[in-house]
């Protein structure tokens, strides 16, 4: 899951933004569909595509339309915070520590290369 925003969504978010800003909407209905489900391990994988869908979006928001402006990209990425926050302690543990991680593995990335 780390992977695939390199080679799937860079390219398709420079050729068709919003596109790919609507394929979050598909990720967190597979995502809440799958947590739902009896299945423990469906479960998992449904909670660990909803923490994607927020680290997706927040890159297609950012690559999509303000790259051009480096500053804001870990704001953009920050933007469920709150939620991924309040989510710690709840149902949504999951899918809150996958964005969490993925906003962690962002600023470490934003850091080495300012």
């Amino acid at each position: 899951m780390v992977v695939l925003p390199v080679f799937l969504q860079a390219p398709w978010v420079r050729l068709h933004p919003f596109s790919a800003v609507l394929f979050t909407g598909l990720l967190l209905a597979v995502g809440i569909v799958l947590n739902q489900t009896g299945s423990p391990n469906r479960a998992e994988i449904g909670q660990l595509l909803v923490g994607f869908s927020g680290s997706w979006l927040a890159g297609c928001l950012f690559w999509g339309w303000l790259r051009a402006h480096p500053i804001l990209h870990l704001p953009i990425e920050a933007f469920a915070l709150p939620l991924a926050l309040g989510g710690l302690n709840g149902r949504w543990r999951l899918a809150s520590a996958f964005y969490l991680s993925s906003l962690i593995g962002t600023a470490c990335t934003d850091l080495m290369m300012a």
